[in-house]
């Protein structure tokens, strides 16, 4: 990754709550909850690549943790939730500070859609897992093309500076495509799909009050605040219907007529024949890392 992205993620990190933002949302909770039901079926070390704040090192209980991220500042207050956990500064395109086939587990969660080569991170996380050991993945959907650059959106209200003007690095892929790339590299596919199929139905009329907001503002008023509010009314009320529609018990019986969730995933699996070095960590590559 290059220097300009890893200034503006170690911005977003000291700038940015995602975790309070994110995952009081819709799409955050169902997110979360379908990330920690798999994670409980995972043993052994685990890799969260692109922790962050270590919100899913907190609830692993089955093994060792490792958290890497690009940012030393959401690393910090990882290791004060997690302190048993090992927290790295690193580059998941450039794993090399971490041994051939010592880890068990890696999940990748909205991370892939941020790098450069994310081909190259599936290289890694294919070279560090051992064999048969598993990787989970979830990126956005999405439907007619992917976008490549998006506008930073509620991260400007927090004031942070996009790397290129004011846009930065955030595409999506298909079910399909995670499969593809994934086989690309090795892995055998064992499962691909789409969740938060919920949000289809649920947001459909907060997202048009959201749409009147944003042209209100943009038409008259000119304020961050303004739209900062209109999405916090979005997400509020997006989350008011999910719940109504599951305490009715309308949540199966919806959901059959939604083709995809907003949300793409894909467990892989390394093949068994793959062998593993003895150290867990290379110290002697040289890379740029901090350990706690």
């Amino acid at each position: 990754m290059d220097k300009s992205y890893r200034r503006f993620y170690e911005e977003v990190g000291e700038k940015y709550p995602e975790e309070s933002v994110v995952y009081s949302t819709l799409r955050g909770i169902l997110r979360k909850q379908f990330i920690i039901n798999r994670l409980a079926g995972m043993h052994g070390v685990l890799l969260d690549a692109g922790c962050n704040v270590g919100t899913y090192c907190l609830k692993y209980q089955n093994g060792k943790v490792i958290g890497v991220d690009i940012a030393h500042s959401v690393l910090v207050k990882a290791k004060q939730r997690v302190p048993e956990g090992l927290f790295v500064v690193g580059d998941l395109e450039c794993l090399r500070f971490i041994k051939d086939g010592k880890v068990r587990n890696v999940l990748c969660t909205e991370v892939l859609e941020h790098l450069q080569n994310p081909e190259a991170a599936l290289q890694e996380f294919y070279r560090i897992l051992t064999p048969e050991g598993k990787l989970l993945i979830t990126t956005p959907n999405y439907k007619k093309r992917p976008t490549n650059l998006v506008q930073l959106g509620i991260l400007k209200s927090f004031g942070v500076q996009a790397p290129e003007g004011d846009k930065y690095l955030h595409t999506a892929f298909k079910p399909n495509e995670l499969s593809r790339m994934l086989l690309k590299t090795g892995f055998e596919v064992i499962e691909k799909g789409t969740l938060e199929k919920p949000v289809k139905y649920c947001a459909k009329f907060p997202r048009l009050l959201f749409l009147i907001i944003n042209l209100v503002n943009r038409s008259f008023v000119h304020s961050e605040r303004f739209s900062f509010w209109g999405e916090k009314i979005f997400n509020l009320l997006s989350l008011r219907i999910y719940e109504s529609v599951e305490f009715l018990g309308l949540q199966r019986f919806l959901d059959r007529w939604v083709k995809e969730g907003v949300r793409s995933y894909a467990v892989a699996r390394k093949p068994k024949e793959a062998c593993a070095d003895e150290e867990f960590f290379d110290l002697t590559t040289g890379e740029e890392r901090s350990k706690f």
